[in-house]
């Protein structure tokens, strides 16, 4: 009864759609943010009730307990992990500047001891929306925000030092938008890469015209010439989930106008337009790619339960993916779902590590957690705490 009701809007493809019914509410968001360094370890960063960070973490099948990172959150987390035993965490803290807390392996997070000691601030002035952070190298991040003029900043950590704040204007943001941005190159690939090697992040926002657009962030410094934006189109009323399968492409998920799901591929020449997948969002979509030719999508369906949809490899002439039905996978959900899947490097053509994580709050404010495997999945587990 869940799936039928939960996919009641039909497909339909076309390069532009029309919407069909009014958004009803807003797209839930996430209420963790997880991250994973290798095929048997993840680890979720969640503000707690008294507004500050709590870490829990996977280290093959066991589960840590509960650990205090403290700071003043006012943003989502963005977490990225550029080796093992080794993750970056950032927020937008009390002052508007951007925050830093990082892990390189040991029993405590540096640099300060005890541990609700140990944030060290970026700076910026940044708007109402989360910072999104990347790595596509050792030793490099990059982090993304929206500035108090509503554009789109960067600061890059590299060969030791942080450079200075760099600007990508062009589009001024809706308050409280904040960027999506996916690595399309990890060096995996040998051989030009014509429109990717030398920008190697692209970055998508819901723009002020409710559209999605998209900017890519160059390599190097950004220059006395800027890159330009592109408009993709669309009515959007979530933030977009994007996913790179290799270098050359990302497939972006969002919710419509009508609270069906809607996927764009783009590539270097630009958007393919936007394709159905109907059903009835009632959060924003959460996606991941384990391999080349697999995505797995995750949403909150209308009776606040979780859903499931994936691409596989197509059989027909000229189509990269078949996609299977919407299924029910349960639980009661009071957030969007974050999902994580290990995958080494982008150029993985098999199945790879075959296992994805599940997290959302649910209606106790506990964090609940559910396990996907080619066998088959978990039963969900409350993790506890009170996010």
């Amino acid at each position: 009864m869940r799936a039928l009701l939960f996919a009641l809007v039909s497909l339909v493809c076309a390069a532009g759609y029309a919407p069909a019914m009014a958004q009803t509410e807003p797209a839930a968001r996430p209420a963790t943010a997880c991250t994973t360094w290798g095929p048997d370890r993840v680890d979720c960063f969640a503000q707690g009730a008294d507004g500050r960070m709590h870490h829990r973490w996977r280290n093959g099948a066991d589960w840590g307990g509960w650990e205090l990172l403290g700071g003043t959150l006012r943003s989502a987390t963005s977490c990225t992990a550029w080796a093992v035993n080794r993750i970056d965490c950032f927020v937008r803290g009390d002052n508007g500047g951007l925050w830093q807390r990082t892990w390189a392996g040991g029993p405590l997070w540096g640099p300060g001891t005890p541990v609700t000691e140990g944030w060290g601030n970026v700076g910026g002035t940044l708007n109402r929306g989360d910072p999104s952070c990347v790595t596509f190298e050792a030793e490099r991040i990059d982090c993304f925000a929206v500035d108090r003029e509503r554009v789109l900043v960067r600061r890059t950590f590299v060969e030791g030092r942080w450079r200075p704040w760099e600007r990508l204007p062009g589009l001024f943001l809706p308050a409280g938008e904040s960027p999506r941005c996916v690595v399309v190159d990890d060096g995996s690939f040998e051989g030009p890469l014509t429109g990717v090697r030398e920008t190697p992040i692209w970055c998508f926002v819901k723009g002020p015209d409710n559209a999605l657009w998209m900017v890519r962030a160059p390599r190097g410094p950004v220059g006395t010439t800027p890159p330009s934006w592109t408009n993709l189109g669309g009515v959007i009323t979530s933030r977009p989930s994007c996913v790179a399968n290799d270098a050359f492409t990302v497939r972006c998920f969002v919710r419509g106008a009508d609270n069906a799901m809607y996927w764009q591929t783009i590539d270097p020449r630009g958007g393919q337009g936007w394709h159905s997948l109907g059903g009835v969002l009632t959060s924003e979509p959460a996606c991941v790619s384990y391999a080349v030719l697999r995505i797995d999508c995750f949403v909150r369906g209308t009776d606040n339960a979780m859903y499931h949809i994936a691409a596989t490899p197509s059989t027909r002439v000229g189509e990269a993916f078949q996609w299977s039905g919407w299924e029910s996978w349960e639980g009661v959900l009071s957030s969007a779902p974050t999902c994580t899947a290990h995958r080494d490097r982008l150029h993985m053509i098999g199945e790879g590590h075959a296992r994805i994580d599940c997290f959302v709050r649910g209606t106790d404010r506990a964090l609940w957690h559910i396990a996907s495997y080619p066998t088959g999945r978990t039963a969900w587990r409350s993790l506890g705490g009170r996010v």
